[in-house]
């Protein structure tokens, strides 16, 4: 479960807020970042219950990817357009 990806699908699909040109680009901006981030995640296999020497590379691999998708989903524009009420930052840690 992402609660991240369900949050975008929820602004993408709202019937009222998020309507405009803007809102519309941005999501569509966020939502190909998102997918590129969940994908390449994802197709990084480990830790594991047993630890093994590729373990540290592996989470600093995860957390350099969270790290770029966070400080993209950080511009302005974005920060401006979605608003602490959205959600939308505060969720990417869940």
């Amino acid at each position: 479960m992402y609660v991240h990806g369900q949050n975008l699908e929820q602004k993408e699909n709202h019937k009222t807020k998020y309507r405009d040109t803007e809102s519309r680009r941005y999501l569509t901006e966020i939502r190909a970042k998102y997918n590129e981030w969940k994908l390449a995640n994802e197709h990084l296999v480990g830790p594991l219950t047993e630890t093994t020497k590729q373990d540290s590379e592996l989470l600093i691999k995860r957390v350099e990817l969270l790290n770029e998708y966070k400080n993209f989903l950080e511009q302005q524009h974005y920060a401006e357009k979605f608003d602490s009420r959205s959600n939308l930052h505060s969720s990417v840690l869940e």
